[in-house]
């Protein structure tokens, strides 16, 4: 019995699926008789034509034709090039144009926001609007988005767009010197967004060529001849939404203005440093009518400007502080003082300098030293000297030598230093320096460096052929090379 059962399932099994495949079959014959009566009476299509962007026209064989509306898709359209990164600050607000793309008669859209920007939908028809993006108060927009829901009768569709903080970084140092005659400049920097020169600060003397927008960004400045004394501009770099940094452009003065202009800071430095104490053989030609090079220690280069100044202070002197004018001396690579001096900001001024040595240094060390990149040589003693080593020293790519011994500086030493790839000699004795060895100073080729940081310092200088060991409050190892 159980065998006969199963046979009989079978059986109907099979009456099932036979009278599937022929109701299937009905089907397809009554599509047939569709097709072949639609023939015999001339009522198939024989040409499909779009009739602008509104209709399509189709005609039968017996010359008829009829349109159906054409469905555009739905989408929408921003103003913006790339929805994954841009850029939103504090400073204002971003405004964000729409264009919807579709047929239909009523169209809704949202706008949904994830972090804690703020963002506010104005519609000025069915299918225009501007979506405001609001970061008022924020530090950071970095992962902020707004998510843009789009529906009409039958679809719903949805576009994201991710912000991002302004990022700035000038790819080299920020001051640029011209000469007298003019000459086309660039300035290099690195972005997530288009800059470009706020005319309102921009002296009629430099123009605005052109801004090429490329991963490394460019701006092409003209620098029309100056035929007078030396110039400066700072001039402001600006987003479209805010301010990203800033960049000087200093011009020399025409050569004989310049002679002039040089011969007028030497008689200023003389007066600052109490030239009349000098030794007569240290103040030999100063303050005279003499050309420049006889006076002693002034040397110049073969176009007739200060190339090196030594400076010998007599014994006891007082303090002196550096005048700005020294900044005048754009030629100028060597300078020498023994004696107790400051040193200026407006040193950034002798583009060219390459040594400077200073025996009795008082104050700081100016950040604006790191714009004279030229330098290869910095010697500072001093027990007058304070603050911290300028983090911007590793804007010195040139550097080789660094000696910075018997003075108060403080602080760490600057991790930066690792960017000077030619630096050999590091001598920073007897300072007040704490913290660690940076490990970033196995990238340079020493080959000789203190035996000690401090008169407490501590760690051991590692060498393919000696141990030096420390004591005291720094901590670390330099391979020497």
């Amino acid at each position: 019995m159980d065998k006969l059962s199963e046979r009989l399932d079978d059986l109907e099994a099979r009456v099932a699926a036979l009278e599937e495949l022929c109701a299937l079959m009905n089907e397809e014959i009554t599509s047939m008789q569709t097709v072949i009566s639609a023939l015999e009476e001339g009522l198939y299509i024989t040409d499909v034509r779009e009739v602008g962007d509104e209709y399509v026209t189709f005609t039968l064989a017996d010359g008829t034709s009829f349109q159906i509306p054409l469905e555009k898709p739905l989408d929408i359209i921003f103003d913006v090039e790339d929805m994954e990164e841009i850029v939103l600050t504090s400073f204002a607000d971003l405004e964000i144009k729409y264009t919807i793309q579709s047929s239909a008669a009523d169209i809704s859209i949202e706008v949904i926001t994830e972090g804690d920007i703020k963002a506010t939908l104005n519609r000025t028809d069915e299918l225009n609007g501007v979506i405001t993006i609001c970061a008022d108060g924020l530090e950071s927009v970095e992962g902020c988005k707004i998510v843009v829901l789009v529906g009409d009768e039958l679809r719903v569709i949805m576009r994201s767009i991710t912000f991002a903080d302004l990022k700035v970084s000038v790819s080299d140092v920020n001051t640029i010197s011209v000469p007298a005659e003019g000459a086309t400049v660039n300035i290099y920097y690195m972005a997530n967004q288009d800059c470009s020169v706020f005319d309102i600060f921009c002296p009629e003397w430099i123009t605005v060529l052109e801004t090429k927008a490329y991963t490394e960004h460019t701006i092409t400045l003209q620098i029309a001849p100056n035929d007078g004394e030396p110039r400066s501009a700072d001039l402001w770099i600006v987003s479209e939404y805010t301010m990203a940094f800033t960049y000087t452009v200093n011009q020399d003065a025409d050569p004989e203005v310049q002679k002039t202009v040089e011969r007028e800071a030497l008689e200023t430095i003389y007066s600052a440093y109490s030239g009349d104490t000098w030794a007569e053989e240290y103040r030999t030609g100063w303050n005279s009518d003499l050309p420049l090079d006889q006076w002693a220690g002034v040397e110049l280069d073969e176009s007739g400007y200060v190339s090196r100044l030594t400076l010998n202070l007599p014994e006891g002197a007082s303090v002196s502080t550096m005048p700005d004018e020294i900044g005048d001396l754009h030629s100028l690579t060597e300078l020498c003082i023994d004696g107790p001096t400051t040193l200026s900001a407006n040193i950034l001024g002798c583009r060219m300098l390459q040594v400077l040595d200073i025996y009795d240094l008082y104050g700081t060390i100016p950040a604006e030293l790191t714009a004279c990149t030229e330098l290869t040589y910095i010697n500072l003693t001093g027990s007058g000297a304070n603050g911290s080593i300028p983090a911007e020293i590793g804007n010195l790519a040139k550097l080789q030598v660094l000696s910075i011994n018997n003075t108060g500086i403080s602080g760490s030493i600057p991790a930066s230093l690792g960017n000077c790839t030619e630096l050999r000699t590091l001598w920073l004795d007897n300072n007040a320096l704490t913290g660690s060895i940076p490990a970033e100073l196995a990238g340079c080729p020493l080959s000789s460096a203190s035996r000690s940081l401090t008169t407490n310092s501590a760690g051991p200088y590692l060498s393919p052929y000696r141990t030096i060991l420390l004591s005291g409050s720094i901590a670390g190892a330099i391979l020497l090379r």
